[in-house]
């Protein structure tokens, strides 16, 4: 079984500059009951290794290799590794975010209160459940409170190394760095900053508990504009194919960004108390997750390949009922799924658990372990898909699918049909016609004719960059259709 991802993206015009590689040894000690990260004198003496190779200015990306100690306790390690990785490259982290603030905020580079005071009452809900004797929330997998456990002291780690390290000018808060995790799911709540919005009552009132100050009057961010209908259709495409003997099966993923978010780095985790152990997966500066999303996990227990492509919201007024700061976050969820998760069903029990409703995907998760290399006869359990939309989740093993087609494409439109009509597609369907129906846009009538001749990791890899607009009749002349 074999993968390949394509992150479409190249570094934008920087400065000369100013970042350098680097290897950073850090361990976690204990100053007055909390943990605390410092540098280590060695290897040897380390809890978490972090380097980094930054590589922007000649191919487009920086490579960040970051290591737990085994020995180490498992929550001072998660801490020690996002400690080093901020330390690593802060620079780099600031200039994302830079580039991100700018051209979403405005020349202010401020969100608006309102979703200042949304983001510190979901982080407040959140550190809550790992409060003692907090309840499991209804309906989540039960290693989930563990998962969440060691992701924040992974981001706690982030946080500190960030602030030991980052000049004056590029001070960056605790609520700065989650949202620059949380871009995915900024794409959604970035519109509380818009005058059409309403939040409902019981969000409100939920927000001022949980951030202790009243919900803000409203207030427009400087600049906000909302993303153009036009563009919500399309942000990445993947494949899983069968080769045509069945002997392998093949697995890619192309997204693509906006100039201002092509900052980029490719990362590779080697976490001993994760049950995944290794994860690789394309990224931006300070990320903890993919938000491709594109990644693999190791390890004996794990062996999963996981990409999204995510559907557009239409029907708006599902993030009014349902959207609350009493969620876990889809970037949360997809990081603790990367790193715990050791099926397809299990990352999607920990992609539905809580969900919030925002960045809303298609998640595919095909498991090496269930593939033998007879593609005649699939195992059950080889391909899971799980779709998300505010207020409802539909997630199925989809292996008698691959084996009936010999193939899955993820094109931004969801297949679930009770997705499909919560999300508003039938009503673009009936405006503006094929484009928006599951079975008939244009890239699923380029995946039906073009996916019997992928036989290798490069057919793959052609297929995923294809883009024949000017010649192809199923783009229809559109380069965002024949993408």
């Amino acid at each position: 079984m074999r993968s390949i991802g394509f992150a479409i993206a190249a570094a934008a015009a920087l400065a000369p500059l100013a970042v350098q590689s680097a290897t950073v040894h850090t361990k976690a000690v204990n100053v007055e009951g909390k943990l605390t990260c410092v540098l280590a004198s060695s290897a040897s003496d380390a809890m978490a290794t972090a380097i980094y190779s930054d590589d922007v200015e000649a191919d487009g990306w920086g490579k960040l290799w970051v290591t737990a100690r085994p020995e180490a306790p498992s929550k001072a390690a998660a801490l020690s590794a996002g400690c080093a990785q901020a330390r690593v490259m802060q620079h780099r982290m600031f200039q994302y975010w830079d580039n991100y603030a700018a051209n979403e905020y405005g020349k202010s580079r401020l969100p608006c209160s309102q979703l200042e005071a949304f983001i510190d009452a979901q982080m407040a809900y959140s550190d809550s459940l790992l409060q003692p004797g907090a309840p499991l929330p209804a309906g989540s997998p039960p290693q989930l409170l563990d998962a969440l456990a060691h992701l924040s002291a992974q981001f706690d780690g982030l946080v500190q190394g960030y602030s030991a390290v980052a000049p004056p000018a590029e001070a960056m808060s605790r609520r700065t760095i989650y949202m620059l995790n949380a871009v995915g799911d900024l794409e959604d709540l970035n519109g509380i900053c818009s005058a059409s919005f309403n939040m409902s009552s019981a969000a409100r009132a939920a927000v001022e508990r949980l951030a202790g100050r009243p919900y803000p009057a409203r207030e427009l961010a400087s600049g906000f504009r909302p993303t153009p209908e036009a563009l919500k259709l399309t942000d990445c495409s993947g494949f899983v194919g069968l080769t045509p003997d069945g002997s392998d099966l093949v697995f890619g993923q192309a997204t693509w960004r906006a100039y201002y978010a092509m900052l980029r780095t490719y990362t590779v985790y080697h976490l001993p108390y994760t049950p995944a152990n290794v994860m690789s997966f394309s990224a931006s500066p300070g990320f903890l997750m993919s938000k491709d999303d594109y990644a693999a996990t190791g390890g004996d227990a794990a062996r999963l390949m996981i990409f999204e492509t995510t559907n557009s919201m239409f029907n708006h007024s599902r993030f009014e009922e349902f959207l609350t700061p009493e969620s876990i976050l889809t970037w949360q969820r997809s990081a603790m799924g990367m790193q715990w998760a050791t099926s397809g069903k299990e990352y999607a029990d920990i992609m539905m658990a809580n969900q919030s409703g925002t960045y809303n995907n298609q998640w595919v998760v095909a498991d090496a372990k269930q593939f033998n290399g007879d593609g005649r006869e699939l195992k059950d359990d080889l391909l899971w898909v799980v779709e998300l939309a505010p207020g409802i989740t539909h997630a199925a093993d989809m292996t008698s699918t691959l084996q009936q087609q010999h193939y899955w494409p993820s094109y931004n439109i969801p297949y679930f049909v009770d997705v499909y009509n919560a999300s508003g597609y039938p009503a673009k369907a009936e405006a503006f016609g094929d484009d928006f129906i599951y079975s008939k846009a244009p890239r699923a009538n380029i995946f039906r004719r073009n996916a019997s001749q992928v036989t290798s990791v490069a057919d793959a890899g052609r297929l995923l960059r294809y883009n024949n607009y000017q010649h192809d009749p199923l783009a229809k002349d559109d380069p965002i259709l024949g993408a």
